[in-house]
């Protein structure tokens, strides 16, 4: 019997991994598919999750019909918003030396409008707030927006779906959006790229630093892998600090804001004593794409089985909310940066790919502007965006 037990147990696990690598294969299939220059990259596989698990719910004894662990979305998450805040920590504190107030307005600019026409949404549109806070995450592309709003309304399944499917919903046009709008802008300005280059050089300052072994310091092993367990231990003990809030009510960084935070402070330095506390930067990219991609297989299968219910009760018009929450944060932060702080028109779209949390569009910017110093104002305005995007879905669904 107890050898039986055992066979059944693996078979569960078998076919659990078995969905996860298929829906990975197939979202980086979709996410190289290229049009006209664009392309989801690693967001293809937040689709491809939803594909599966719409489908896994509809024929619930198939093989893609599974019950998806959770720890394979929390370890992403982690491993994420940890790496994240690691290799933007060290651009961080030395690109806000110059443009600390532009980069802290823009990245401010384009989560609070995204999560004023929430709120505007919730009171006349009538959208059921953990529904809206999904949508909001997913129109700002935010995945531990979107977790820090999952942590509240973990107690309810009901609600968790909610966030889920709205996240889901305006997800892939979040993505999209941000990815034509910094591609398109530079040919309607019919922009000269070397002078914007010239620009950018100039504007920007602080280089990421190669991580190189520094002699007389202790390393505990090859990769940094020993700091960075350290990195999320801290990150973990922050966000379980509670604060109280006004009604009976409280507020922590939880597990995304606590790694989050802690990847900051720690990646901003090299050294405590005479313990090198660095990662490798090839690790950094390796953990944060696995982290991603673990994170997007969770959510995006969780997501697609309650899909098609959330849709068909609230109609198209939910994804029309989610656009309106996408496109006007990305207009105004560039009217903004470009008329009142004077950003370059690199650094301002830098900027932007930073407060919209959106790490495709980078990439494509990187193409675009032919050079890998526009992610300095990314890294300066991402972990802002980050931090105020996870108060905000927390407070919107705590108050409203």
């Amino acid at each position: 019997m107890e050898k039986g037990m055992n066979v059944i147990q693996l078979g569960s696990i078998t076919q659990i991994l078995f969905v996860v690598f298929l829906i990975i294969c197939l979202g980086y299939i979709l996410g190289r598919i290229t049009l006209k220059g664009i392309a989801l990259h690693t967001s293809g596989v937040f689709i491809a999750a939803l594909a599966v698990g719409a489908i896994g719910n509809e024929f619930t004894h198939s093989l893609l019909a599974i019950d998806m662990p959770k720890i394979i979305q929390n370890l992403g998450l982690v491993f994420f918003v940890t790496s994240v805040g690691y290799i933007a920590g060290k651009g961080f504190f030395s690109n806000l030396r110059t443009y600390l107030k532009s980069y802290i307005i823009i990245g401010a600019i384009c989560i609070l409008s995204g999560t004023l026409c929430c709120i505007l949404f919730i009171c006349f549109g009538k959208v059921d707030s953990s529904l809206a806070v999904g949508m909001l995450s997913g129109a700002l592309t935010s995945t531990p927006g979107y977790s820090a709003a999952q942590e509240v309304v973990s107690y309810s399944e009901e609600l968790t779906k909610n966030v889920a499917v709205g996240h889901g919903v305006t997800y892939p046009f979040g993505v999209m959006a941000v990815v034509i709008f910094i591609q398109i802008v530079p040919k309607i300005v019919k922009c000269d790229m070397d002078i914007e280059r010239s620009l950018l050089h100039t504007q920007t300052c602080g280089k990421h630093e190669q991580n190189v072994v520094q002699k007389g310091k202790i390393q505990f092993d090859s990769f940094g892998f020993t700091q960075f367990a350290a990195t999320i231990l801290l990150g973990m003990l922050l966000g379980a600090i509670t604060i109280p809030l006004p009604g009976s009510s409280s507020f922590s960084l939880g597990n995304t804001g606590g790694p989050l935070l802690a990847g900051l402070i720690v990646g901003g330095f090299n050294s405590i004593g005479n313990i090198d506390i660095r990662c490798k930067q090839s690790f950094l990219s390796v953990v944060r794409e696995i982290g991603l991609v673990l994170f997007l297989v969770g959510s995006g299968y969780e997501g697609g089985s309650s899909f098609a219910e959330v849709v068909s009760e609230y109609g198209p018009v939910i994804i029309l909310y989610g656009a309106v929450m996408t496109i006007v944060p990305m207009l105004l932060s560039y009217i903004v940066a470009k008329r009142i702080l004077k950003l370059s028109l690199l650094n301002n779209l830098g900027a932007i790919t930073g407060g919209m949390t959106s790490t495709p569009a980078l990439g494509a910017l990187v193409n675009v502007a032919g050079t890998e110093s526009v992610s300095n104002a990314y890294a300066s305005t991402y972990p802002v965006a980050l931090v105020l995007v996870v108060l905000a879905c927390q407070l919107i669904v705590t108050f409203l």
